[in-house]
């Protein structure tokens, strides 16, 4: 029973270690596209991208008038625009099986 105990600690330990992969020495690039600050990180063992869109904004540029609004324009945001309307832009997502999410939150930075 002792021995059944242990090797259940043993590979609850060992488990989690198989799924770290090894530092594959990533380059972290920075620059400016428009004004707009880009940091870009190649990973050569993923055949995937991940995009983060960062804006400053929160509760401190709010007024009661305008309460909301942030959430509402990210929300609008995502869904479509004048250049792909809402079937194009779902069409495009669904066949390079992408995905376009937007949130805000409160945080205390």
């Amino acid at each position: 029973m002792k021995l059944i105990k242990f090797l259940l600690i043993i590979s609850f330990f060992a488990i989690p270690s198989y799924a770290q992969t090894a530092a594959t020495g990533a380059t972290v690039s920075e620059f400016d596209v428009n004004g707009l600050k880009v940091i870009f990180k190649r990973r050569t063992s993923s055949p995937t991208v991940s995009v983060g869109l960062f804006v400053r904004g929160g509760v401190r540029n709010q007024s009661p008038g305008n309460a909301g609004i942030e959430n509402l324009a990210l929300s609008v945001a995502a869904e479509s625009s004048k250049r792909f309307p809402r079937e194009v832009l779902r069409k495009e997502l669904s066949r390079t099986g992408s995905v376009i999410g937007s949130g805000s939150a409160l945080t205390s930075a």
